[in-house]
C-alpha cells in the first residue's frame, strides 16, 4: 500500500539496528516525526529520534532517500518538513540521541516546555495591553467631565481584563514547577 498524507494515512519509518548502524525504511512528512525502532502494539514503547544528517544521505546509494512532495501546511513555512521517503538508509547508531522507549518523552517534554515559553509571552502581551488600557481610561474623558475609568462598563471590562492576566499568571507559573517536581509556589 503506497502512503500518502493526503489520503489521511500516517507515514512512518521503521529503523532496525545493524551492528553499529540503523537501516531506516519508510516515509515520513515532519521533521519531528518520530522513528518506530520496530514494529509493536505499543508504538511509544518503541519510539526512537534519531538524526539524520546530509552527510549520512550523501554517503547512501542515491535511491535510499528521496523527497516525495512539500507538502502545503498551515503556520510558518521553516517549520515544514518534507515528504521524503526512505529505502534502506543507512546511518551510524551515534545518532542517536533518544533510545527506543525514550523518544515520545523527549518529543513530549520539548512541546510542553515550549508551551510554556508561548504561554509567557502571550501572558507578557496580555499585561501589557491590559496596563496601556488602564492608563487610557485614566486619562481620556471623551468629552465628558470624568475620565473613562469611571463608566461602569468601561471599568467593568477593566477588572475582566486584569482578572484574565492575573489566573494566566497562576496558569503559566505552575507547569515549570510541575516539570521541575517541585511544589513551591510561583510569584
Amino acid at each position: 500500500m503506497s502512503i500518502s498524507p493526503s489520503l489521511g494515512h500516517r507515514p512512518q519509518n521503521v529503523a532496525d539496528l545493524d551492528g553499529d548502524e540503523y537501516v531506516i525504511s519508510g516515509e515520513k512528512c515532519m521533521a519531528y516525526q518520530l522513528v518506530d525502532a520496530a514494529p509493536a502494539e505499543d508504538v511509544r514503547g518503541q519510539s526512537a529520534i534519531i538524526i539524520v544528517t546530509r552527510d549520512d544521505i550523501a554517503a547512501n546509494r542515491l535511491d535510499a532517500y528521496s523527497v516525495v512532495s512539500h507538502p502545503e501546511t498551515l503556520g510558518h513555512k521553516v517549520v515544514n518538513g518534507s515528504h521524503i521517503r526512505s529505502s534502506k538508509l543507512v546511518c551510524p547508531k551515534s545518532n542517536l540521541p533518544a533510545p527506543p522507549g525514550k523518544g515520545a518523552d523527549v518529543v513530549e517534554m520539548t512541546f510542553t516546555a515550549s508551551a510554556v515559553l508561548v504561554w509567557a509571552i502571550r501572558l507578557g502581551i496580555m499585561r501589557q495591553s491590559s496596563d496601556r488600557a488602564l492608563a487610557w481610561a485614566k486619562h481620556k474623558t471623551r468629552r465628558s467631565k470624568e475620565g473613562v475609568i469611571q463608566k461602569q462598563s468601561v471599568a467593568d471590562l477593566l477588572i475582566r481584563i486584569k482578572t484574565r492576566c492575573e489566573a494566566s499568571r497562576a496558569l503559566v507559573g505552575k507547569p515549570p514547577t510541575a516539570l521541575a517536581g517541585s511544589s513551591a509556589e510561583q510569584n
